[in-house]
């Protein structure tokens, strides 16, 4: 195995100046940030180095092999002799999904329609144009995992939220990336493979060697129910029966719990009080007196108004409680409700005879839609048995995000010539010294 490579910034060739073993590469699976470090040697005080540059990481002979491509986030300058030393960090262009927002709308469009669409897909529609900046969206590598949203709705989201959302639509069998040449890929598990693969009995044609081989199987984190806390979802005061806002008296209670989270209404500072003055069974509302509304905790007090309004402790106050009516007084404003859903494995709790809970909170879901989603993934993710392979090989040009085939006939995986495919979940790349990489793989069963 051979691998020499060249180290572009900001499109300088760098790796004269490379120091040989201090570079290592970490690339992920499932969107996750790769990151490459490496330090730069500047005997003579003449490189100049700027955060936000592009880096390459490729083959020194064949450019199509590239090993990563990102931004320089991090450089760290210390004296060396008479001349300097840079220590480097880089992240690869996913960093630049997170800086992407996104605040679309889509009723009945495919995963693949709001990935990949030239138009109305989100790396075009998001505030930061990443088409325009380099980023190649197709379906040859953008696969259709749901054919029809139902209706979906981004605020402010990023588009590495988005892509993790539409992921856990389609099914934890799905995967997604962006690789070092600002393709994004968001396929099948195993769509994307290898002619070759790793085995005990290697032949160096089509399989090849690998050290330190390990099998994990694992159920310490199984969860058979999974909660998932997202943001509030605001429902506009008038799509609701005018009964849900209307609050009982008694003529002496002054404090009242509201129950769910309100805030005012687009134009107002405070939601708006109005006390029932006639008839119970018929309330003038219209018009009824409007009481004074005060913030709790500030310089608000019951001296200086009807109401105190609490929005974090959801309670209203009265200065002189409101009568002892049904119908005694409404709310104007706008209602939040919590996005909150909850999902389980009904066939693990019977056979546990426990249930094994497990809670998520995440501000960035804002439908039900979103929550169900993130839950039922969970739920995947942490309930079954996994398993993992770990193991290191000097074999070139395995990538994270492939399948790549494993054959271990002592612990009878696969057999010769017939490897069992697993996802290459992580690829750390070393320099053993010379023209020799060593690469640390983690592997996960593909069900």
């Amino acid at each position: 195995m051979a691998l020499k490579i060249r180290l572009k910034i900001d499109g300088v060739d760098r790796q004269d100046n490379l120091l040989e073993t201090e570079w290592v590469i970490d690339q992920n699976a499932h969107g996750k940030l790769d990151h490459a470090t490496f330090v730069i040697d500047d005997p003579t005080n003449a490189i100049s180095l700027s955060r936000g540059k592009e880096v390459i990481i490729e083959a020194f002979a064949d450019s199509n092999d590239r090993r990563f491509g990102g931004i320089l986030t991090e450089v760290t300058g210390s004296t060396h002799g008479l001349g300097r030393r840079f220590a480097c960090k880089a992240l690869d262009w996913t960093f630049l999904l997170d800086r992407a927002l996104v605040n679309e709308k889509y009723r009945g469009k495919s995963d693949q329609f709001i990935i990949a669409d030239a138009t109305d897909g989100i790396f075009k529609k998001s505030e930061t144009d990443l088409l325009g900046f380099g980023f190649t969206v197709t379906t040859a590598r953008v696969q259709e995992g749901n054919s029809n949203t139902q209706f979906l709705q981004f605020k402010r989201n990023t588009i590495r939220n988005v892509m993790d959302t539409l992921k856990d639509f389609a099914g934890q069998n799905f995967v997604w990336y962006v690789d070092p040449f600002k393709t994004v890929v968001f396929e099948v598990i195993g769509t994307t493979g290898y002619t070759f693969h790793l085995s005990d009995s290697p032949d160096d044609v089509t399989s090849f060697a690998y050290m330190d081989f390990k099998q994990l199987f694992s159920i310490t984190k199984i969860v058979n129910e999974v909660t998932v806390e997202g943001s509030f979802l605001r429902e506009l005061f008038a799509d609701l029966d005018s009964a849900t806002t209307v609050r009982e008296g008694d003529g002496a209670k002054t404090l009242h719990l509201l129950g769910a989270l309100w805030q005012a209404s687009t134009g107002n500072e405070r939601i708006k009080i109005f006390q029932n003055d006639g008839a119970d069974a018929a309330p003038p509302w219209g018009t009824e007196t409007e009481k004074t509304v005060g913030l709790a905790g500030g310089n608000d007090t019951l001296v200086t108004h009807d109401t105190l309004w609490d929005p974090a402790a959801r309670s209203l106050e009265w200065a002189t409680a409101p009568p002892n009516q049904t119908n005694s007084f409404r709310i104007v404003g706008d209602r939040l409700r919590a996005l909150v859903e909850t999902i389980n494995d009904p066939e693990s709790i019977a056979d546990l005879g426990l249930v094994y809970g497990y809670s998520v909170k995440d501000v960035t879901l804002v439908s039900d839609e979103h929550v169900i989603a993130r839950a039922q993934a969970e739920l995947d993710k942490l309930s079954a048995e996994a398993e993992r392979l770990t193991c290191r090989t000097t074999k070139d040009g395995i990538q994270a995000g492939r399948n790549l085939g494993i054959v271990n006939t002592i612990l009878g995986i696969g057999s010769a010539g017939n490897p069992v495919d697993y996802l290459v979940e992580k690829v750390v790349t070393r320099l053993l010294g010379g023209q020799v990489a060593e690469y640390s793989l983690q592997l996960r069963a593909i069900s």
